[in-house]
């Protein structure tokens, strides 16, 4: 019975967004301004981020999908360099560096973060 009352206050929600979607459309509002895209809403434009085990796997297509998001790219790569990720983002226009360093030793996070703010800036976004 829960679900179904769940479904019904989504119904019911979804009813009164339309109405004030046709009156704002009435009103002389366009779709546009009323709704935001969501590729617009989750836009990363001007933004950027650290990707540790960007070298291959789930770093790697994490690392695509903030570059496809708009954000540059720096690509960590712990024993191997993430060059090929690197290439790959490149070759279709978004901007990503490649670094190196080892994140098991005491100052290796340190090292990254420094080598990254000085080749790119100070990154935003971190995904460890």
């Amino acid at each position: 019975m829960k679900r179904v009352d769940n479904l019904w206050k989504w119904h019911e929600e979804s009813k009164r967004k339309l109405a004030g979607f046709r009156y704002n459309v009435l009103h002389g509002e366009t779709p546009e301004n009323i709704y935001m895209s969501i590729l617009k809403r989750f836009s990363l434009d001007g933004e950027l981020a650290l990707v540790t085990g960007a070298a291959s796997g789930l770093g790697a297509a994490i690392a695509t999908a903030l570059a496809e998001a708009g954000a540059r790219v720096a690509c960590h790569g712990n024993r191997r360099p993430a060059d090929t990720t690197v290439k790959a983002l490149q070759g279709r226009g978004y901007s990503a560096q490649a670094f190196q360093a080892d994140l098991s030793t005491e100052d290796g996070a340190a090292h990254l973060y420094d080598e990254v703010s000085e080749a790119m800036g100070s990154p935003g976004i971190l995904v460890n």
